[in-house]
């Protein structure tokens, strides 16, 4: 019994240390990056690149392992809306175009978001772990030419309100999904999804329509 309460205190003080060294990182965090919200916390572990390009809004959560390059043409790379939450060791990346996050968008673990030719989310959408949303396409049509020189197509992602991507969701460059879809574990959404759909399989069909 003594040595349990000794190793709860000491998983406490584990738990104040982390949840200190969180803060500190975050308003360390706030003389470096375009703007971070009240409220929201930004691991230690977190990596990034361009911060001057990464706008935070209120009460966001980026997790631990986190990578975020705001990398972009534009005044903002990533940008996020009040209440998103980045879970553990997701990466984001702008590459010269843009993610923009709306309210309450959660991103599963592990998963990739890239922002080549714009990808957005509407509010309280999200994607869970080890999901795939890249906003660009490579060119393969030149037979004598090495498909990694070839130019890419970047047409972007949009992604309406309300929208849930399962776990190992994959969405391609060009997709349009309309508010309150649902896509479904493994799914890879290559044609635009219309709103209240339910599509599930490789390539993506719709299996109903919610009433």
């Amino acid at each position: 019994m003594f040595m349990q309460r000794i190793s709860q205190l000491v998983f406490s003080c584990i738990c104040v240390k982390r949840q200190l060294q969180t803060w500190c990182n975050t308003q360390f965090l706030r003389s470096v990056f375009k703007h971070i919200g009240a409220g929201s916390k930004i691991d230690p572990s977190v990596y990034y690149e361009d911060p001057q390009k990464i706008w935070v809004g209120e009460g966001c959560e980026v997790r631990r392992g986190v990578i975020l390059i705001g990398r972009s043409g534009r005044p903002i790379g990533i940008e996020m809306a009040k209440g998103v939450h980045i879970h553990q060791y997701a990466y984001l990346n702008a590459f010269g175009g843009f993610i923009k996050l709306g309210e309450g968008v959660r991103i599963g673990h592990h998963s990739v978001i890239g922002g080549q030719g714009g990808v957005t989310f509407g509010d309280f959408s999200g994607v869970s772990g080890l999901s795939y949303v890249i906003a660009a396409n490579h060119g393969y049509a030149e037979l004598d030419k090495p498909i990694v020189l070839q130019t890419e197509s970047k047409k972007g992602i949009n992604i309406g309100r309300n929208v849930w991507g399962c776990a190992g969701t994959i969405i391609t460059d060009g997709v349009t999904i309309g508010d309150n879809a649902i896509i479904g574990a493994g799914a890879v959404v290559r044609r635009d999804v219309p709103s209240k759909a339910v599509v599930i399989g490789n390539p993506a069909e719709i299996a109903f329509i919610q009433q």
